[in-house]
């Protein structure tokens, strides 16, 4: 009884379903397809914990292992990190520490010669006396005999590798400090690391040596853009224009383009043509990611230009704002690096 009044009804009313149905069918296609590049439909960007070591005079002010540590209980997962080669022979891999360019004192007010001198006469210390000295000698021995537990782990190789057995679900983006020998580190770094092929992501700028290092067995390789610095003035100075009896330009050295002219200035690194080219190195050579200076992820033509490589990881580095966070957080990415940003500190 039913089932005849449906038929019925279909049949009354066929001509009418059958367009709106489609018309439906359309209107959703649509949308799906407008707002598929939205961030409201992709998950938000992994952090990766930028791990850096800095030497203020002797002394140094950030400790790499408990550092990760700390970040690693906060819920970070990825660790991008520098080594770099020590030893007499250059064959052993520690962390890259970086000289800091800050003074271990500010420097105090000017005074004049007089005051100067009273506050020297007064600042003078006081000379020990024999029993003061043995008393420091003895609590200095006491203190060398006695481990100093809170004391920082030295962050070699090894040291690395056993905190890696520690972390199961960390993975380390590995850079050499230079591009010193890279392929050299990463043979290394295979043999100590405790699943290194999987959990640990090598980084380089060229991709003569990303596809190198992939020949290794390493299951994810990180290609660097690295952009030119602006204000380097190393750059060769821009040839004198022809004349008017040879309008032929200056033939350039071998391996260099030519010098940049008023008619040939070279594309900014932001323009649609650079970033495909960036990822299209990356791709011909075999690199599953690409790590790129937050300056070409804020470019207009990004997003765009990425669509074209929905299978390339994309990497943005030194994102230290939280506004820069949040605006990058909305483009297509798929990790953040940054030294400072934690979960949750930017909201």
């Amino acid at each position: 009884m039913h089932m005849n009044k449906a038929v019925a009804f279909l049949k009354r009313y066929y001509a009418q379903i059958v367009p709106i149905a489609v018309l439906i069918v359309i209107v959703a296609g649509i949308a799906i397809a407008l707002f598929h590049d939205s961030h409201f439909f992709r998950p938000p960007p992994q952090m990766v914990a930028n791990i850096r070591t800095t030497v203020l005079g002797q002394q140094q002010s950030a400790v790499v292992l408990e550092g990760m540590s700390r970040r690693a209980q906060r819920g970070i997962k990825q660790f991008s990190l520098m080594l770099s080669w020590s030893g007499e022979n250059q064959e052993s891999l520690v962390c890259s520490i970086r000289a800091s360019q800050k003074k271990d004192a500010e420097p105090s007010p000017k005074t004049t010669e007089p005051e100067a001198k009273d506050k020297s006469a007064e600042e003078k210390p006081k000379a020990k006396s024999d029993e003061e000295k043995s008393k420091t000698k003895s609590a200095e021995s006491k203190k060398a005999e006695k481990p100093d537990r809170y004391a920082p782990t030295p962050c070699t190789l090894e040291s690395l590798a056993q905190w890696m057995v520690q972390m199961p679900d960390a993975v380390l983006m590995l850079s050499v400090a230079g591009n010193t020998r890279p392929v050299a580190a990463f043979t290394k770094i295979k043999d100590h690391f405790p699943d290194a092929l999987h959990r640990v992501i090598p980084q380089v700028p060229d991709p003569r040596q990303v596809e190198t290092i992939r020949k290794l067995g390493y299951k994810n390789v990180a290609m660097v853009v690295v952009l030119p610095d602006p204000k380097d003035k190393s750059a060769p100075a821009p040839a004198a224009p022809a004349t008017k009896k040879d309008k032929t330009p200056p033939a350039s050295p071998k391996g260099k383009s030519p010098a940049p002219t008023k008619g040939n200035k070279p594309p900014p690194p932001t323009s649609p043509g650079e970033i495909h080219k960036m990822f299209r190195r990356a791709a011909m050579a075999g690199a599953t990611s690409l790590v790129l200076p937050k300056k070409v992820a804020f470019a207009a033509a990004f997003p765009k230009t990425r669509k074209n490589w929905p299978d390339m990881k994309v990497y943005v580095t030194q994102v230290n704002k939280c506004d820069e966070w949040n605006n990058l957080s909305k483009r297509p990415v798929d990790a953040l690096i940054s030294d400072v940003i934690v979960p949750g500190s930017c909201r």
